[in-house]
């Protein structure tokens, strides 16, 4: 009652999400759980009482005592060992999330580069073959567009426009934007990086083929690092106002002959501009850090020294548990992740409250159960003792001789009768756990106990019960017994010895 009521008005008035509601409610439970049989035992204790047999309370105190110190004991233990094994298996769903959604993002964009070497190794590429090659790469979700930007120096500009008119693309220019992104011709300069060739997705809204990637400043300062260092340039760029923020990636395509950096100015052909959407590349490690709940963000580094946040942020003053890096184009990205305590509490709370019921029925159950056991025990020595007074009576009253043995022929019982027929034919007295057929006879007894008590036996220790007739002489007459041996069945079944029963039956023949 005390948690149902207290987590559904916590719910209600909006102080707990849906999420924790079960494990808040169980959490309520526990405590109050343990509360109850962890003081309802020393309540007993003090209460007074006046059964017959009753206990000494210090002899509850004892078992309570030392369970309580045990439950101390193993809740601070179980309390590290819990929080050292959920580090470790943070740690392990950390390195995995890291394998299979950060360390593959270069893989994502590495794609783009099979398009530098096929506009390396061709001498000439068409719209259509360029199309043809870049299809399934534009076609990955974080992949808003490939263009193909070929560098066009000032003296080259009307030709190349005419060229691209004669080829089909009517009223094709080098271009810029004005103020309202419609397209203008782009004024004079030095050379020009005009997109010759886009593959874009059928919802574009914005044609970007013959648009001057030189003529923006941002995109001006890529380009020339790209041509000096030889290698990718990776940019966060406002390309369109439906493509703000995205990663631009510059991939610069030079001559064959090439080979100094003095020579790349004059020799670079041009760029493969790829452009990626970095949210749709970062939502399968987003998702399952959100799912681990795992703080994260992922900042990138370039070699001038810019450092930008690309996805995530971790709260101010917060050290990063993990840090792993790899490079793209040419920036560093840093995968910095941090634990938060509701991470860590997740793990650790489910079994904290299992072992905290556990402790508090295992409290009660050494207070509670102490009378009962010992009365149950008490009673069942009883009925054991009582027992075997009447069965030893019942033997011990017979005039039969009666006497059993275990698997291995060792006696392990007999009566007064059994013992004063030994005594008269062997002139000794039996023992328990002696070998019943060990015991040489006097050389005038006829004795069967000589012959065949073994080969009988064995016959009863197989489950075959068997009867005999033997003539035996005491005290110089002659007496026939009448031999039972039976096999001793356990409650599974199974034989655990072997009975043998002799009555005289002298009278009846005679």
């Amino acid at each position: 009652m005390s948690p149902t009521i207290g987590i559904a008005a916590r719910y209600m008035l909006d102080m707990l999400s849906a999420d924790d509601v079960a494990q808040q409610w169980l959490l309520w439970w526990a405590g109050d759980s343990v509360g109850v049989v962890l003081f309802a035992p020393l309540l007993l204790l003090l209460w007074p009482s006046n059964q017959p047999g009753a206990m000494p309370r210090y002899r509850f105190l004892l078992p309570l005592l030392m369970t309580t110190i045990l439950v101390v004991a193993g809740s601070m233990t179980l309390s590290r060992l819990e929080l050292a094994e959920a580090r470790a298996k943070l740690s392990q769903q950390v390195q995995t999330l890291t394998d299979l959604s950060f360390l593959t993002l270069k893989e994502k964009i590495s794609p783009l580069y099979a398009v530098q070497s096929f506009f390396s190794a061709s001498e000439r590429v068409t719209e259509e073959e360029f199309l043809r090659f870049s299809e399934h790469i534009s076609s990955q979700p974080h992949i808003v567009r490939v263009d193909w930007a070929p560098r066009v120096a000032a003296n080259q500009r009307q030709g190349f426009e005419a060229g691209e008119r004669a080829q089909g693309t009517s009223k094709f220019a080098i271009s810029t934007v004005d103020e309202d992104w419609q397209k203008i011709s782009a004024p004079a300069g030095e050379d020009y990086y005009p997109v010759q060739f886009s593959a874009i997705s059928e919802d574009a809204t914005f044609n970007s083929v013959g648009l001057d990637h030189g003529h923006f400043d941002d995109r001006r300062r890529a380009i020339n690092t790209a041509i000096r260092t030889g290698e990718a340039t990776a940019r966060i760029i406002n390309l369109h106002p439906s493509l703000t923020n995205v990663l631009v990636l510059f991939i610069p395509v030079f001559e064959p002959e090439v080979d100094r950096a003095s020579e790349r100015q004059d020799g670079i052909k041009g760029f493969v501009i790829g452009i990626i959407d970095f949210r749709q590349l970062f939502l399968p490690f987003d998702l399952a850090a959100r799912a681990n709940q795992l703080r994260y963000q992922i900042t990138g580094f370039s070699n001038d020294g810019d450092q930008t946040l690309l996805a995530g942020a971790l709260p101010a003053d917060t050290l990063p548990a993990w840090s792993h890096s790899i490079r793209v184009a040419d920036q560093i990205w840093r995968l910095d992740i941090a634990v938060g305590r509701e991470a860590i509490n997740r793990m650790v709370r489910w079994s904290y409250i299992g072992f905290s019921l556990l402790a508090g029925l295992l409290v009660a159950f050494a207070v509670l159960s102490s009378r009962a056991y010992q009365l149950a025990t008490d009673q069942q020595h009883r009925v054991i003792r009582n027992s075997r007074e009447l069965l030893n009576a019942i033997i011990d009253s017979t005039g039969d001789q009666v006497a059993a043995v275990d698997t291995e022929f060792k006696i392990t019982t007999f009566n007064p009768a059994y013992a004063e027929y030994v005594q008269q034919v062997f002139e000794t007295n039996p023992q328990v756990g002696q070998v019943i057929d060990s015991m040489p006879p006097r050389s005038s007894a006829d004795m069967e106990y000589a012959s065949d008590i073994r080969s009988n036996i064995k016959k009863a220790l197989a489950g075959d019960p068997t009867r005999t007739s033997k003539k035996v002489s005491l005290a110089g007459r002659t007496k026939v017994f009448e031999v039972s041996y039976t096999p001793i069945i356990s409650s599974d079944g199974s034989v655990i010895g072997a009975t043998r029963i002799a009555r005289d039956v002298t009278p009846q023949r005679a």
